[in-house]
This record gives structure tokens, C-alpha cells and sequence, in this order.
């Protein structure tokens, strides 16, 4: 979804289409055009909307593209150009989520729009872990960030890059034998002596 140029347009026309006429009108609208039955192959009912509705919605369309062209120099700016997940100063494109009706599997909430136009992943499903219970136990997971807090570490964001913005599990080892292979330091903590 974040290479999608579509998922942007929509993005921005909905919010466009909110500020233009508010949450309630877009939400009665909205009620008499979505028709969830049809994902069961239920015949969706005509969409009954007015000339001045439709006007009104081609209108912010309108604005929506100027204010994404405005806003990124381009109208084939992608979805993770605006949706990003990182650190410090440091971000990657990111899909799921966004607001304005782009709820998904995946949805993830993200914080204020920041100077560059980037709203970065804040909150959500961020901590995905899948396990299947086989014999052995298998399990795969992905954090948002990293899994170390200090700046200096090759830890610190590397699961936002290599993992998270790309929507890949990596593997986590319920076996000794399977950890053993991947450590990378050990620290031996003793009792300090009476």
C-alpha cells in the first residue's frame, strides 16, 4: 500500500471532503453509498446521491490534488511519502491505517502532521506476532522501532527499516539450539559478595 500513488489521492480527498462540508454530512453520505453485503456477492442497491453532491465531492477532489501537489511537489507522491514510521530523524514508508476511513488490517494510528507534511506511525497493531503451535513451536514477529533504546546501538531503529515498513516477520527461536546461532553478545550477572 505505502507505493500506491491512489492511497494518497484518497487520503487527502477524504480529509479534503470532511473540511468541506463536515463529518456528519460526509458520514450520512457515505452510509447511503458503502454496501458491505456486497463482499458476499449481495447486488449493492443504486448509489443516490444529487447533482449538487457529486458536484460537491468532484469540488474537493479539486483541492484535495492542489493541496497534495502543493504538498509534495507532485501528484505521484505514494502513501508512505506522507505515512512513515522511524526515529529521531530518521524515517521509512509505511501502509495501514491513516484515518479518514482507511481503516485496514493492519491499522496503525500516527501523530500530527509534521512541517514536512510526514505523519509518523504513533500507536496501534505495531507489535504483530504470529505462532503456530507446531512441534516444534514457530513464531515470527515484528516491532515497530527497535528492540534497544540507545541511539548508538544497530538495534535502535533497525526493525523500522529491514522489518516493519517492509511488513516482514522475522523469526523468533523457542529452541536454545535455534537462539544459540543468532547471539550476538552475552552478560554474566553474579551475586556481588557478603
Amino acid at each position: 500500500m505505502h507505493q500506491r500513488p491512489a492511497a494518497l489521492k484518497y487520503y487527502y480527498w477524504r480529509k479534503q471532503i470532511v473540511e468541506d462540508h463536515g463529518t456528519e454530512a460526509v458520514s450520512e453520505a457515505a452510509g447511503r453509498i458503502d454496501y458491505f453485503l456486497a463482499a458476499l456477492g449481495k447486488p449493492a442497491p443504486e448509489v443516490d446521491l444529487s447533482d449538487d453532491e457529486l458536484a460537491a465531492a468532484a469540488d474537493s477532489l479539486a483541492s484535495a490534488m492542489a493541496k497534495l501537489k502543493a504538498d509534495h511537489g507532485s501528484l505521484d507522491a505514494t502513501y508512505g511519502d506522507t505515512f512513515r514510521v522511524g526515529r529521531d530523524d530518521t524515517s521509512w514508508p509505511l501502509g495501514g491505517g491513516g484515518g479518514q476511513g482507511l481503516t485496514t488490517l493492519r491499522n496503525i494510528s500516527y501523530g500530527s502532521e509534521r512541517e514536512d507534511h510526514t505523519r509518523w506511525g504513533s500507536g496501534g497493531q505495531t507489535s504483530t506476532q504470529v505462532i503456530v503451535l507446531s512441534e516444534p513451536i514457530r513464531s515470527w514477529t515484528y516491532v515497530p522501532i527497535g528492540q534497544s533504546d540507545r541511539p548508538n546501538s544497530t538495534h535502535y531503529r533497525d526493525q523500522a527499516e529491514r522489518l516493519f515498513s517492509i511488513r516482514k516477520l522475522k523469526p523468533t527461536w523457542w529452541l536454545a539450539e535455534d537462539l544459540a546461532e543468532h547471539i550476538e553478545s552475552r552478560t554474566v550477572l553474579s551475586e556481588a559478595p557478603d
